[in-house]
C-alpha cells in the first residue's frame, strides 16, 4: 500500500481486503495444500457439492498464496472497466479505492473517463503494474 501511494503520490490506498487480518488467520502453506487436495476430490466427485475457485488459485503457487501473493503480470481494468460508488465517484480499480477520478454528479461519465486524471493513470499503468497489484485477486 505505502509503495502504491508513493507511486501515485497521494493517500490512495489505505486499506486492502487482507491487510487487517493477522497471520494466524491467514491459511499456512501446508493448510493451503490441504484445502486444494479436498476441494479437488470434491470436485472432482459427483456428490452435489459445487467447488468452484477462481483459476488464478490454482496457478499461484502456495508458498505465494498463503501471503496474500498472485501472479498478476498484466491487468486492462483500467481501460475495461471502472468502479462507480453509491456517490457516484469513479474509481479506476477496486485496489485503489482512495483514488477517486471523478464524480458523475460534477460530469459525466465519458468525461472523467477521458480526464487527464485517468489518462495519467492509464500511461503509469502501460509501463508498469502498481505495487498493490501483487496482491490483487481480482484480475490476472
Amino acid at each position: 500500500m505505502t509503495a502504491t501511494n508513493a507511486l501515485l503520490g497521494k493517500q490512495a490506498v489505505t486499506v486492502h481486503s487482507f491487510s487487517h487480518l493477522s497471520e494466524r488467520m491467514m491459511l499456512s502453506e501446508a493448510e493451503l495444500g490441504q484445502f486444494l487436495a479436498i476441494s479437488n476430490k470434491y470436485r472432482n466427485e459427483s456428490c452435489g457439492i459445487a467447488c468452484v475457485f477462481d483459476p488464478m488459485i490454482r496457478r499461484v503457487p502456495a508458498a505465494q498464496l498463503a501471503r496474500g501473493l498472485f501472479q498478476v503480470k498484466r491487468c486492462n481494468f483500467f481501460w475495461n472497466s471502472s468502479i462507480i460508488s453509491p456517490y457516484g465517484e469513479v474509481l479506476a480499480c477496486p485496489m485503489i479505492p482512495e483514488h477517486v477520478l471523478g464524480i458523475c454528479a460534477a460530469q459525466s461519465f465519458k468525461e472523467i473517463w477521458n480526464n487527464e486524471q485517468y489518462r495519467g493513470l492509464r500511461s503509469l499503468f502501460r509501463k508498469k503494474l502498481l505495487p498493490i497489484c501483487s496482491n490483487c485477486c481480482i484480475r490476472s
